[in-house]
């Protein structure tokens, strides 16, 4: 609890609870768990009843609370069931009375001895998940120099127990538990995507719990090389005697959807007349190819992803392209949200749905909106359905719309829809004008 302490959510008692969370958190608390026990002399039995559990947790941790424990009290709250009221509604309003911590009553709910989830997600359901004010940018970085991303949010609640986790494509990185992810000195493996993950440790629910940024691009320049140059005798060419070998055309990274192709691109110039041809290779290791400057994978799987370049030879020179990324997506939109021309006072709904692999894994989703087309997108708040639904639609609401989809590993973006409003008209119709 001392890191919870600091947090603003640990200053609140259980008073502050609505009256409507009081009264789903008791009808938890007066069941019974679903598993049962087996005594020593191996007969069945059923657990205690979940207020059963927490008083006595309670009285473990604090004496103050020792008190509940007493056979009186068990007795006035049984009488509380045999007249089918609730047992567990009179202990919190006797928790209540007694100023009761929230992350006191929330660590007791979640522990072992108790572990009653229900009651434990419905106190966190009103918790806002966190939302990324400052994302991380693209970088464009020379071999040997520093890189940093940075990933701010803004959190109401538990910000001192956030959790950050970042990822270069798929794969998490060590020592990377900050909101700024730092390397010293780059090197061209360090090259590819990065994403940053954000836990709220307070909301048991998943789809609120977690929250992606955006994924951005760094690119590492080799150190400078001499130029490559060919020297042709005078005396067998009219052209000049000094011919450059260029890349024309750089690979450019790729993501791609698991089973779907992907295809690579080089291409280089030289002295006319003198044949060039390409190699491919994945992590530095050369793989089969065309000689032409494509390289075409037909259907891509995991084992697929990593950095990639191509080694230009013309002649007896060689030159590298650019190293880029190939990123496999385990989650894709199977319907994308579309623009919507809605009528003023009346709803609007924007609609996503995704899919992922392995066939089954819960999909969790989050609407961003921003007012003119290519502006930072804000995380709108309680929007983690694939449908959202503006019930009055005004003119303030008018603007662009993105579709987030994820999981807990990698999140995907869908493109941009548009939500215009027109003014009703005052007809049994509902016809609108613009």
């Amino acid at each position: 609890l001392t890191k919870m302490a600091q947090s603003n959510y640990s200053q609140r008692s259980l008073s502050d609870v609505t009256q409507e969370q009081i009264k789903q958190i008791a009808a938890y608390l007066d069941q019974m768990p679903l598993c049962e026990l087996v005594d020593q002399d191996g007969s069945d039995s059923m657990s205690d009843e979940y207020w059963r559990k927490l008083i006595k947790r309670l009285g473990k941790i604090d004496r103050k609370y020792i008190n509940l424990l007493d056979k009186s009290y068990i007795r006035s709250l049984e009488k509380e069931a045999w007249e089918l009221k609730s047992p567990s509604l009179k202990l919190l309003a006797t928790l209540q009375s007694r100023g009761l911590q929230l992350e006191v009553f929330r660590s007791c709910l979640e522990h072992k001895e108790v572990n009653c989830v229900s009651a434990l997600d419905v106190l966190t359901n009103d918790m806002q998940s966190p939302i990324i004010v400052t994302q991380p940018e693209d970088c464009d970085l020379d071999v040997g120099s520093v890189l940093k991303l940075h990933c701010k949010v803004q959190s109401t609640q538990c910000t001192s127990s956030l959790q950050y986790q970042w990822f270069k494509g798929q794969e998490p990185l060590a020592k990377s538990k900050d909101s700024t992810y730092s390397v010293q000195q780059v090197e061209l493996s360090h090259a590819g995507q990065y994403t940053c993950r954000v836990r709220n440790p307070c909301i048991i629910d998943p789809k609120r719990a977690f929250v992606f940024s955006r994924t951005v691009q760094v690119t590492v320049r080799p150190p400078p090389r001499a130029p490559i140059q060919e020297t042709i005798h005078p005396s067998e060419a009219s052209e000049p005697p000094v011919v450059e070998v260029v890349i024309t055309t750089q690979p450019k990274s790729v993501n791609t959807q698991y089973g779907s192709g992907a295809i690579f691109t080089c291409r280089a110039e030289g002295l006319p007349g003198q044949a060039i041809t390409y190699e491919w290779y994945k992590d530095a290791k050369k793989i089969p190819s065309d000689t032409i400057g494509d390289l075409s994978l037909p259907e891509v799987t995991c084992d697929n992803e990593g950095q990639y370049h191509c080694v230009v030879s013309y002649g007896s020179r060689n030159i590298e392209s650019d190293r880029v990324k190939l990123c496999v997506e385990l989650v894709w939109f199977t319907v994308e949200p579309q623009d919507v021309d809605g009528c003023v006072g009346k709803p609007a709904i924007l609609y996503c749905r995704a899919s992922g692999l392995p066939a089954g894994k819960e999909i969790t989703y989050l609407w961003l909106k921003s007012s003119t087309l290519g502006g930072a997108p804000t995380p709108l708040p309680y929007s983690s359905s694939d449908t959202l639904i503006i019930q009055n639609l005004k003119d303030s609401d008018c603007g662009y719309y993105i579709c987030q989809a994820s999981d807990e590993s990698q999140f995907i973006s869908s493109r941009s829809v548009h939500v215009t409003a027109k003014i009703q008209y005052d007809s049994d119709e509902g016809e609108c004008l613009q």
